[in-house]
């Protein structure tokens, strides 16, 4: 379980260390993520055990099957690998030093998770963000189009 103090570094972590690092990760990809994406990303951490997203990311990494506008992905789950490998060393230390005693197994998954969620919170409001973005800079006669394609269900406009 997590003090009070363990709580409070992972939250002054979270506002500055990962936001910035999640701004960083989405603003260097070309295109703003699918929205199952993310939701997914979000769901594996909500859901599972740190262990499992790890396996959840290097499962997405690995995949070949990625239609061609969304060749960006893997790179994507490669950058947050990084991400999370720099969690573990870099930020896990600084939150696990707070306590008198050693870190038990299941306190560390939980510290490991909750850095997690707040870097993939992080990185689904910021793509969020470059998705709106990018979809008012296309002007609405673009936008129109995608929306057409997305109905369609094949990627392609309706003439």
């Amino acid at each position: 379980m997590l003090s009070e103090q363990e709580q409070l570094q992972i939250r002054l972590l979270s506002d500055n260390e990962l936001y910035p690092q999640a701004i960083e990760l989405i603003q260097g990809l070309g295109r703003a993520l699918p929205q199952t994406q993310i939701n997914g990303l979000l769901n594996v951490s909500l859901g599972d055990t740190y262990d499992h997203l790890k396996r959840f990311v290097k499962r997405q990494q690995g995949r070949s099957t990625w239609a061609a506008r969304d060749r960006h992905i893997p790179d994507f789950y490669k950058k947050f690998s990084e991400k999370l490998l720099r969690l573990e060393k870099e930020y896990v230390p600084l939150v696990t030093k707070l306590r008198p005693e050693q870190v038990s197994p299941v306190d560390l998954q939980a510290i490991r998770m909750a850095l997690s969620r707040e870097l993939i919170q992080h990185i689904l409001a910021e793509n969020t963000y470059k998705a709106a973005v990018t979809g008012f800079q296309a002007g609405p006669d673009e936008n129109h189009a995608r929306e057409q394609r997305a109905q369609n269900g094949r990627g392609e406009s309706r003439r």
